[in-house]
């Protein structure tokens, strides 16, 4: 007999992480059935898809308002199918301005509430937000070790699982082989930070074009009416050949976020960009606790990785990715095998499993 599972992602990395634990559960237990919320990658891992959440995901305090405004009739949608099914666990990956209100949900009827890539409030000042967390959850899979720490003081129940990207970086040698030094473009996943830091970006390309070769995955396709018209001299990459992308890169540039992480794990230097509403932004500089917005910047305490926050001088910018590229390559695999002393071990996603078939399945 098969027993219900519902997932709920509303990010391309959580679309990601998604996908890689359904296929441990069902590598498992193929009793299994998932429905939720997801894209392609769950879709193609074996969600009964109820809706994709990616387009409505947003960056920022303010800007997740609108977001979750728009996303009310899938949160109707998954009210009704834990009231009416009641599967045996929820999962939630990431997302949390949406994904709590589901917890929340699951929780008046009982039902076991899963938190994986949980909310970051171990990095803000919100008052009360860890203890919410455990109050809203059965089990955090934690990935960081500062996660862990926080939300177990907190009185969740926790369990580490190390970092799935460890596991998924990388897939495959490159297959792509660039005969110059090479650039890979990453202007985000979300609507709001493609129309804020694709013109930058672009303007880059102008400059750069004649002197590197120019990468940049393709765009989910909610996102490709914020792109335009991308610039001849940029080189269209499919978008499951990302993580191609960024080994065939001799530096990434992009919106801050998993992308940051994924580079630097990759061995590469990479620049990040983050650019929010003002408010959010002053929001952020009161509360957030560390001086940081990057993961491995944050994760290892020290400014590994230049961060361009609100505004991004064209200038300041070239001048720096130029000194990068001239650093040693050895410099870089040092950052690399310091985050996975910090992430590691690999095997994320099968502990993961190993521990819900266990204990809640």
């Amino acid at each position: 007999m098969s027993s219900h599972i519902f997932i709920s992602a509303g990010e391309v990395s959580g679309d990601i992480y998604g996908a890689e634990l359904i296929k441990a559960l069902l590598r498992d237990n193929q009793s299994l059935s998932f429905f939720g919320f997801g894209g392609a990658f769950m879709a193609e891992a074996g969600l009964h898809c109820l809706g994709n959440m990616l387009k409505h995901s947003a960056v920022g305090l303010t800007e997740n308002l609108q977001s979750l405004g728009e996303a009310l009739p899938l949160l109707q949608i998954a009210s009704r199918w834990l009231r009416e099914v009641k599967p045996k666990i929820l999962i939630l990956v990431d997302f949390q301005g949406f994904n709590l209100k589901l917890a929340k949900e699951a929780k008046n009827h009982g039902i076991p509430v899963i938190y994986l890539m949980a909310p970051q409030a171990w990095l803000w000042g919100f008052k009360g937000d860890l203890q919410r967390v455990a109050r809203l959850t059965d089990l955090i899979l934690s990935v960081f070790p500062a996660e862990a720490k926080a939300y177990t003081q907190a009185g969740a129940n926790v369990f580490f699982i190390g970092h799935p990207l460890l596991d998924l970086l990388p897939p495959k040698q490159p297959t792509l082989t660039p005969h110059s030094q090479t650039i890979c473009l990453m202007p985000g996943s979300r609507s709001i930070e493609v129309k804020r830091l694709w013109p930058i970006l672009k303007a880059l390309s102008q400059t750069w074009q004649s002197k590197y070769t120019l990468l940049m995955p393709e765009a989910a396709p909610f996102l490709k009416s914020d792109l335009g018209e991308i610039p001849s001299a940029i080189q269209l990459v499919n978008s499951q050949d990302r993580y191609a992308a960024l080994n065939a890169s001799d530096l990434v540039i992009g919106a801050s976020g998993n992308m940051v992480l994924e580079a630097a794990l990759l061995g590469k230097p990479v620049v990040a960009m983050y650019q929010v509403s003002g408010l959010t932004y002053l929001l952020a500089k009161k509360l957030l606790k560390t001086e940081w917005i990057s993961l491995p910047n944050i994760l290892l305490n020290q400014t590994l990785v230049p961060e361009y926050i609100q505004t991004f001088p064209l200038p300041d910018i070239l001048k720096k990715v130029a000194e990068m590229l001239s650093q040693s390559p050895e410099y870089y695999l040092g950052i690399k095998k310091q985050l996975e002393q910090e992430l590691g071990p690999s095997g994320a996603m099968q502990r993961a499993s190993q521990y819900l078939n266990s204990k809640y399945l």
